[in-house]
């Protein structure tokens, strides 16, 4: 099962490529784009329209991972206070067993 998954998952990266290749020698006029006063060099209008998707996806996935990351650390956070307190019960009912 574990090697049909990664087959699908590399035939699909073969596809996304194979697409991203093909829509960029259909849009293949070189355009020059000004960027806060900066004149870039011109590419085909592909190359651009698929770096703004890279990014756009980047960064949509970076935002969208610091609420997770966030959890996570509280998670963890609260899982060591409650490894403290059970420390603590077992300490009390130990010394209330002593006496």
């Amino acid at each position: 099962m574990l090697l049909i998954k990664r087959l699908l998952k590399v035939l699909l990266g073969l596809v996304i490529v194979a697409l991203g290749v093909w829509f960029t020698s259909e849009n293949s006029e070189p355009v020059a784009l000004v960027l806060l006063g900066f004149a870039l060099p011109p590419l085909k209008l592909g190359l651009w329209v698929l770096g703004a998707l890279l990014l756009g996806v980047l960064l949509g996935v970076t935002v969208g991972a610091l609420p997770a990351l966030r959890a996570a650390s509280k998670i963890k956070r609260q899982a060591r206070l409650l490894d403290k307190q059970n420390d603590e019960i077992s300490r009390l009912r130990e010394a209330a067993n002593n006496d």
